[in-house]
């Protein structure tokens, strides 16, 4: 009699590898991921399998369903799988630039901004974390300090992307080259809400970053 193998979808990967990561559990998270990589292509597994259960974790932390020392030990998993994942989609030569990042002023939902930063910083781009609710002046001021390349700025309601405005226009006061960069739920949704707003460019997700700081840097976008 033959036996049927049911094969588990990206849902159910992403399901096994939260639990991994609620659990602590570094080893059982990696055999979850070489398991769905025999079914997934690497890029479904990172934004089907591993930026979703990020987020869902995110959201139990949230609501305080779990403590801050689980979610900074699932981060770090995340973050070695995210390095891992990253050369099976494409060969990337290290990305040797400099961005800062946070959350535009009067926003405090750093979650999409975390899972970018892990995406950046696998792929070589240094990045200088400045939180959550930064004022406009305080991205040029450090981007400048850093001698930083890129701004990117996470906004996740339309009344706080509007303050994006005000970097660009700061920017271009001071004639800095620095390339503005946005992403969030407003722009998901308008996606020509960006080029209103200044921005050289929009990210859809934290892996279109990637391709956002390269095709950027290369003098394309």
């Amino acid at each position: 009699m033959t036996i049927a193998v049911l094969k588990m979808n990206a849902e159910s990967y992403r399901e096994d590898f939260l639990n991994s990561l609620l659990g602590a559990e570094y080893y059982g998270a990696k055999k979850i991921l070489r398991s769905a990589l025999k079914e997934l292509s690497a890029e479904d597994v990172l934004l089907k399998v591993v930026t979703p259960a990020l987020n869902l974790l995110g959201e139990k932390w949230a609501e305080k369903e779990i403590a801050l020392t689980q979610l900074y030990v699932a981060s770090r998993i995340t973050e070695d799988a995210i390095s891992k994942l990253l050369p099976l989609i494409r060969e990337y030569p290290p990305l040797k630039y400099k961005a800062v990042i946070g959350t535009i002023s009067g926003d405090y939902h750093a979650l999409g901004k975390d899972v970018v930063i892990r995406f950046l910083r696998a792929a070589g781009v240094e990045v200088k974390d400045l939180g959550v609710s930064v004022e406009p002046e305080v991205f040029v001021e450090k981007a400048v300090e850093e001698k930083a390349d890129l701004i990117f700025v996470s906004a996740l309601m339309l009344h706080t992307a509007l303050r994006i405005a005000d970097i660009a226009k700061i920017l271009r006061r001071k004639k800095l080259s620095v390339k503005l960069v946005v992403g969030g739920a407003p722009f998901n949704f308008d996606k020509n809400l960006h080029k209103k707003l200044g921005a050289h460019a929009m990210v859809r997700n934290a892996l279109d970053g990637i391709n956002i700081v390269k095709k950027l840097m290369e003098g394309n976008g």
